[in-house]
């Protein structure tokens, strides 16, 4: 890659019509817009290509020439990197608050644009997303972070597992274990204490999800009937199994859109994605979601305000999803990857998707949605034999979990 230093002056190659050529060489002002270009900002820029070439082919629609687009996101990552210290909060907070700064003090560079009639809303998310990357690299920066190799828990599963975090260091994994009772087993931030059993006839993986400020977790499968069966902790007491009926075809998935109440999919015998719900108080009936068939039990992450969303294998054997704005679902989409297990899924750093399943040979296969765009296909080494099940921290750690050819808890760690 050119140094990017050097854009400034090339500035003027920019063509019709003319006077936008000035306007570029004019107005593209910051005042540390010559300082060296330093490490930290080479990292941003060669680690986040794909995600800039995206947004400057959004710019590019507009007609903006792509020599603008790239010298607007340098000035933008170089003013973060010089104001960011001063932001605090949550992920969201710090880039608005930037995002304000940006059009203040950069205007006259933003202004550039003005022209070319961009929908305000489209430019603020592609400007917001620039600003973004370099407060995720100063949170999360990839570069030091990767996986572990496999460790191993002793046990007796026969079933996939399912994890929930308890608080910054704990962890708690349910499994299907021996005469099909449900048990336990919590990591204390220090070392694995001993498995619990919980009972009940399960017929399936377990899953898991936490509500109340994490005073409750909730726990289902399929059981002996086909119905889903459920038990919750609640102030340090289990409950007994509760069955909440329905005719389940695979595993349930449950997840808590908000803090409150819990959405659980599974798939029905006519192969379709159905959905029951808790509002805190009762439980709705069983209905269906989107139409189209599916081959695996569903996977399932919260994204926040209502919304989320639902992966699948299809019936090409390809891993899909499907998307609920609040109102209304999507069309199931393949992401053109073979899968062999159901999927599982979670949220990193607030904003991406990372999902995760069995790929051929027994290795995991890991998609990450990142930006508004899926990544390449990770693959993921090891001899595991069930779905995975995967758990985020808010400082990005992630953990995750499958069943080892021996029937042991494997699980390894992104730190």
């Amino acid at each position: 890659m050119n140094n990017p230093g050097n854009i400034f002056q090339h500035a003027h190659y920019y063509s019709p019509p003319q006077q936008r050529a000035e306007m570029l060489h004019n107005y593209i002002t910051y005042p540390q817009v010559n300082r060296a270009i330093d490490e930290e900002f080479l990292t941003i820029w060669n680690k986040n290509k794909k995600i800039l070439r995206n947004y400057r082919d959004q710019l590019l629609e507009y007609n903006v020439n792509p020599t603008i687009s790239r010298h607007l996101f340098i000035q933008m990552i170089q003013y973060s990197l010089d104001v960011n210290q001063s932001q605090t909060g949550a992920l969201e907070e710090r880039v608005t608050a930037l995002y304000s700064k940006v059009r203040q003090d950069l205007g006259p560079s933003l202004s550039i644009l003005n022209p070319y009639r961009i929908p305000r809303k489209k430019l603020d998310v592609i400007l917001k997303g620039v600003l973004e990357l370099s407060i995720q690299d100063e949170e999360d920066p990839v570069g030091n972070r990767s996986w572990s190799d496999w460790e191993e828990v002793n046990g007796a599963l026969s079933s996939g597992p399912s994890v929930v975090s308890l608080d910054n260091d704990r962890l708690k994994v349910f499994v299907r274990g021996r005469h099909r009772h449900l048990y336990s087993i919590e990591w204390d931030g220090h070392s694995w204490l001993e498995w619990e059993n919980h009972g009940g006839n399960l017929t399936s993986s377990p899953t898991v999800v936490k509500t109340n400020k994490n005073s409750c977790i909730d726990v289902f499968s399929r059981g002996e009937n086909n119905h889903l069966i459920h038990k919750r902790y609640k102030d340090g007491i289990w409950s007994e199994w509760e069955d909440l009926g329905g005719a389940l075809t695979t595993s349930p998935v449950a997840i808590s859109p908000d803090d409150h109440t819990i959405s659980v999919f599974a798939r029905n015998t006519a192969k379709q994605i159905q959905q029951m719900n808790w509002n805190g108080d009762q439980w709705s009936e069983w209905c269906e979601t989107v139409s189209g068939q599916v081959t695996s039990a569903p996977g399932a992450v919260s994204v926040g305000n209502g919304q989320f969303y639902l992966f699948s294998r299809d019936t090409n054997g390809e891993l899909q999803y499907t998307y609920f704005n609040g109102a209304d679902w999507s069309n199931w989409k393949s992401l053109g990857c073979k899968i062999y297990s159901s999927p599982t899924a979670t949220i990193l750093n607030q904003k991406q998707v990372e999902v995760f399943a069995k790929g051929n040979g027994n290795q995991l296969i890991h998609k990450q949605l990142r930006s508004n765009k899926w990544e390449e296909a990770e693959y993921i080494e090891g001899e595991v034999t069930s779905e995975p099940s995967v758990v985020a921290f808010v400082d990005s750690r992630m953990y995750l979990f499958a069943k080892s050819k021996n029937s042991q808890l494997l699980y390894k760690s992104y730190r």
